[in-house]
C-alpha cells in the first residue's frame, strides 16, 4: 500500500519541518509513498525499491559538486524514488540551483524541510498509516473472500451471483471477460463505455481463459483493488470452471494465438491450429485492431460477424486476430479480408492492421503487426523467417483518411493508418 505524497505534505508531523517543494513539483500529484526511509549514505540508492520517501539532513549531498549532486538525483529517480526531503533549518541558506534543476529535469520532487523536525517521529507516523491501510485492505479482502466461499457453499458455484457480491462489497462495476471480450458475468453500476480498470486473470487448466476486472472511478483505490483481486481471483476461478468451462478447441484457439503472439513455433504450433480447425499448411494473415479507453467494446464482436473463421484473443487493449485464407492465399483474398475489416472494424474509426500473407501457420508470427518491421506502414518484414518461403504483400492498415497514429516498431509503438 502507499500514500499520495500530497496529503504527506498536507499536514501530520511533516508539517513541522515547514516543507517546501523547490524542484520537481510536477510529479508530486502523481507520487505515492510506500515507505519512508532516512539517510545520509550517498549511494543508497542501489538498496532501494522504489516508492520511499528520503529523508535527509543534506551535509554530506550539499558537500559534493554540482554535477556529483545532480548524479546523486538522478540516481534516485533511476529506483523510482517518490520523493527527497533535504533539511536546511539551521544552515542560513536554501538548496542550490543546480541541485534543484537536476530534480526538475529527473522529476523527482525535491522537498526543503526549512524547520527542524525529527525524522524518526516523520517514519514512524507516516509508516503506520501506510501499514495500517494495508491492513485495512487485507481484512477487507479476507471478508470478501470468506463471503464467496460462504455464498458456494449455500448456493453453489454459480458465476453471476459471485460476481454481483463482490460488485456490492467493493460499491463498483465488476465483470468477467473471456478471452474473446465477451462479458460472462457483471454487477453493479454499469461503467462508462470504455472504462477499465484493475483486472487479474482466471485460469481454467493452467490456460488463462478470462479476466475479472475491478471498474471504480477516478477516485478507486487501485491498491485496494489489487489487494482484493489476488484474494479472490482463485475463488472466482472455480465458478468460471464450472459453468464456462472452455471446449478444447477454444482452449487450443487461444493457445495457438498467444504461442504466435510470443514468437513460437514447432510441432506444438502444427498441433495446436489443427486441435483449432487451421491445415497446417493454409495460409493465414494476423490482423491486431487497437481498443482505446473512449472507442466501441464490440471490436470482438463486430470483427467475428464479419469473418467467421476467424480466430480472437484480447490482450489488454488489443485484439489479436488470426484468419485462415482460401483461395490459396492470393492477393485477391488478402484484400477481400482487409475490404471486410475496413467494413466491420474501421468504420467504427478504430485504428488496425492487417500483416502480410503467410504460407502456412508456422510463419504466423511473421505476419503479425505486433511484430511488424521498422521502416512504418508499407515496409515488407525483413530479417529470418522459418520457412524459406517468406510471408508475402506488405503491411495495410485501416481505416484510410482517420486520425492519424503514430508509426508502428518493434518497440511497443502503435499501428498506424496508411
Amino acid at each position: 500500500m502507499s500514500l499520495p505524497l500530497s496529503s504527506i505534505l498536507a499536514g501530520g508531523v511533516l508539517a513541522v519541518g515547514a516543507p517546501v517543494v523547490v524542484g520537481g513539483g510536477a510529479g508530486v500529484a502523481q507520487a505515492r509513498v510506500r515507505w519512508v526511509h532516512s539517510s545520509e549514505v550517498l549511494e543508497i540508492a542501489p538498496l532501494l525499491s522504489g516508492g520511499e520517501l528520503l529523508l535527509t539532513g543534506g551535509a554530506a549531498l550539499l558537500a559534493l559538486k554540482p554535477a556529483a549532486q545532480a548524479e546523486y538525483v538522478w540516481s534516485l529517480a533511476s529506483r523510482r524514488v517518490a520523493a527527497l526531503a533535504v533539511e536546511t533549518a539551521g544552515t542560513g541558506r536554501h538548496l542550490p540551483a543546480e541541485l534543484v534543476a537536476a530534480a526538475d529535469e529527473a522529476g523527482l520532487p525535491l522537498i526543503e524541510l526549512r524547520q527542524v523536525v525529527p525524522f524518526v517521529e516523520v517514519a514512524e507516523a507516516v509508516n503506520r498509516r501506510i501499514v495500517s491501510d494495508q491492513v485495512t485492505s487485507l481484512q477487507l479482502a479476507d471478508r470478501l473472500s470468506q463471503a464467496l466461499t460462504e455464498r458456494i457453499a449455500s448456493s453453489g458455484a454459480q458465476l453471476g451471483p459471485l460476481v454481483e457480491l463482490i460488485a456490492e462489497t467493493l460499491g463498483l462495476h465488476a465483470r468477467v471477460v473471456d478471452s474473446r471480450g465477451a462479458v460472462l458475468a457483471s454487477g453493479g453500476p454499469e461503467a462508462p463505455e470504455g472504462a477499465r480498470g484493475p483486472d487479474a486473470e482466471l485460469s481454467v487448466g493452467g490456460i488463462g481463459v478470462a479476466r475479472l476486472e475491478l471498474v471504480g472511478g477516478p477516485e478507486a483505490d487501485t491498491e485496494l483493488l489489487e489487494t482484493v483481486l489476488a484474494r479472490v481471483r482463485s475463488i472466482v476461478a472455480l465458478a468460471l470452471a464450472q459453468q464456462h468451462r472452455p471446449s478444447l478447441a477454444r482452449l487450443a484457439e487461444d493457445e495457438l494465438l498467444r504461442l504466435i503472439g510470443a514468437g513460437g513455433g514447432g510441432d506444438r504450433l502444427i498441433e495446436l491450429s489443427q486441435a483449432a480447425g487451421i491445415r497446417a499448411d493454409q495460409p493465414v494473415a494476423m490482423a491486431v485492431v487497437r481498443r482505446p479507453a473512449d472507442g466501441p467494446s464490440d471490436i470482438e464482436q463486430r470483427a467475428r460477424a464479419a469473418l467467421p473463421s476467424a480466430l480472437l484473443l484480447v490482450d489488454g487493449a488489443w485484439v489479436d486476430i488470426l484468419m485462415p485464407l482460401g483461395g490459396g492465399g492470393g492477393e485477391a483474398e488478402r484484400e477481400r479480408v482487409l475490404g471486410v475489416l475496413r467494413e466491420a472494424v474501421g468504420r467504427a474509426g478504430l485504428t488496425g492492421a492487417l500483416g502480410p500473407t503467410a504460407p502456412s501457420v508456422r510463419q504466423a508470427a511473421f505476419s503479425s503487426p505486433r511484430r511488424a518491421p521498422r521502416g512504418g506502414w508499407g515496409a515488407r518484414p525483413s530479417g529470418p523467417t522459418r520457412s524459406t518461403t517468406p510471408p508475402t504483400s506488405s503491411w495495410s492498415a485501416w481505416p484510410r483518411g482517420r486520425s492519424p497514429a503514430v508509426p508502428w516498431t518493434r518497440s511497443s509503438r502503435s499501428p498506424s493508418a496508411s
